[in-house]
This record gives structure tokens, sequence and C-alpha cells, in this order.
């Protein structure tokens, strides 16, 4: 259907291993999912398989297919550390060491540093490598700086929303411009990021969401699909008054009158997807679908004490969304462990 890549809700520098991987056949599947450093799950690996297997395949008759994260918000550094001393040994090696130290301190002042190193040297790095290797690992070094601050802000609970969504936002344009030739592109994360949403940056102000400044900038071209589902399992960090802060399985509260699982539960049908845009609000069996009525809201976090209302937001589904994906059933996905 002319689809050249999946982007997902993953460090952009980890995912460039993956790339060469999936594209290009360079490297292992199994040392590209470790390097990727999260979506640690036989899932992922499946999905990085079939991508493999799909460009072998189909070598001359599609143009081939490519995997991106688009997220500042890497919680290590240490790939694109590496990516960038991989760099600079091309086109300064006297650079090499003191940049490698700067980094690894991990501030923002010394990522704000390098970024300047970066700009004022582009004409000579150009010279010595390529624009189009230049401007990858510029654009590298750029998210060195919200990938700080985004974690920072959460850690001492100030607003994060804003800053990483507007910098993913640029992320995704940045790959689609300049790593993909042309076709279409599926986005995946969180209902909440990829919805036409604006969310409560955690202090009364409004944050614009990946989505939201999607839809803005590309209209019906850009489908947003939301998923939703009754009762099941899932990871997610325990955030529980009292509990340790773990990545554990929970069981799901079931949904209540008033929420979209609830009436979706209602009608017996298992697995379905609906296509918001092909619906007559008009007519009185499908006007309660514009809501408001509430979607659940999780992320990486959960709280079975807390799922009303900390996990749901009231919401006219067609206003957010284009479509809809519906389980009846969610189970946790399985973990993968790597080679040592």
């Amino acid at each position: 259907m002319g689809f050249t890549a999946i982007l997902m809700e993953a460090g952009f520098p980890n995912s460039l291993y993956l790339d060469d991987y999936v594209a290009r056949g360079e490297g292992s599947a199994e040392e590209a999912h470790r390097r990727l450093d999260t979506w640690p799950y036989e899932e992922m690996r499946t999905l990085i398989d079939w991508m493999r297997a799909y460009n072998l395949e189909n070598a001359g008759q599609y143009r081939i297919l490519h995997y991106f994260g688009y997220d500042c918000a890497f919680r290590s550094w240490h790939e694109a550390i590496g990516l960038i001393a991989e760099y600079l040994q091309v086109v300064d090696t006297t650079a090499v060491a003191w940049i490698t130290e700067l980094l690894n301190n991990y501030t923002v002042l010394d990522a704000e540093l390098v970024l300047d190193y970066f700009v004022s040297n582009a004409e000579k790095f150009i010279e010595k490598s390529t624009d189009a290797a230049y401007r990858l690992n510029l654009r590298i070094v750029q998210n060195l700086m919200p990938s700080w601050t985004v974690w920072h802000n959460l850690e001492n609970r100030l607003p994060d929303l804003a800053i990483r969504d507007e910098f993913n936002y640029g992320n995704v344009n940045w790959i689609i411009n300049n790593l993909l030739d042309g076709g279409k592109v599926i986005i995946w994360a969180h209902n909440g990021h990829v919805g036409n949403t604006i969310l409560n940056d955690g202090q009364g102000g409004p944050a614009q969401m990946l989505g939201h400044r999607l839809k803005a900038q590309l209209g019906d071209d850009y489908y947003t699909i939301a998923t939703e589902f009754y009762a099941g399992q899932f990871l997610a960090w325990d955030i529980c008054p009292g509990h340790e802060y773990a990545f554990v399985t929970h069981d799901a509260a079931l949904p209540f009158e008033g929420c979209y699982a609830f009436r979706f539960h209602q009608e017996g049908i298992p697995l379905f997807f609906l296509d918001l845009r092909e619906i007559d609000y008009s007519l009185e069996e499908a006007a309660w679908l514009a809501g408001s009525l509430q979607l659940r809201h999780i992320g990486a976090s959960y709280c079975t004490d807390k799922d009303w209302p900390y996990h749901y937001r009231r919401i006219s589904l067609p206003d957010e969304y284009d479509g809809i994906i519906y389980f009846e059933d969610t189970s946790p996905v399985t973990p993968v462990s790597f080679t040592p």
C-alpha cells in the first residue's frame, strides 16, 4: 500500500542500528534489538524478523521498508555517544576523547557545548564526510539536549509533555524528509501521543501532543487510530502509593458505564476495527460514539487503585481519532533475554 517505514516511540539514535539490519542486513537481529534499548519483547523481535524477511522477499519489487525510532527521550546516551564518536573518527579525531568525556557526564550544558561545536564546524565536517552523514550526526547531537531535559523534568515533577512531543514532531518530519524516499509511514505510540490531542502538562498548562501537531500539518492525510480494550493484563510501572516502583504485570480494572470500552463490550464483538470517518453521527444508534465518553489513557505506568479517574480521559472519540481498534481481552508482552 506504499508504506516505506515504521516509526516507533523509541530512541532515535538507538534505532539506527535496527534500520541498518532490517533495511540492509547489517549486523544481527539480536544485536540491533538489544541496542534499541526499549521494547525488549518477543513480539518486537517478531516485527524485526518480519521486516527483514519482507525486504528480502520483495527486493526489486517494492521500496525498502525501514524502521526508525523518533523519540528524543532515550534513557541511555550510550548508543548516541558511540555514533557521535564514530563520526568524529572520520571528521576530527582530536575531538573524540574530550567530547566523549563531556557527554559521559550527562549534563545539558555539555550537550549544548557539543551542539555548538558541530554547528560551528559544519563546513569542515561536510568536506571530510558527506552532507548526509553530517546532517544525521547533527540530528543525533540535537536530540541530546531535549533528552536530558525530558528526564530531568520527569524526575523533578516538572512539565515534560510539550517539550518531548514538540521535538518528536520535528524528529518525525526530519526522518521523513531526510532518511526516507517518500511514501507513507506508520507511526506507533500511546493513544495520548498519536491522537489529535492537547493534554495538561502537569501544571495546568496545555501540551500539544505529536498527533495534534501532525493533524494540523497534514489534515486528512494523517489518519490516527486509537486502541482500547475491556479486560486483561499488561506490563507497566507500578505507581500505586506504598508499592515498589517496579515494572510488573497489572490486572486492569474493568471499565464502567460511561466508558467507550464498556459500550464496546456490550456489543459482544471480541475484536474489531471501526473507521470513525465513515459514520453518520446524526443516526440515533451512532450518536453516542461522538461522546463525550471516557477513553482509557494508560501510558508507561499504572495503578489499579487509581484506575478511575487517573487513567481515563473524557473525549469525543471522532474528534481525536479517525479509527479505533478494540480488543475484548489483552495480555502482556513476553520479555526476551539477550545473549551476554
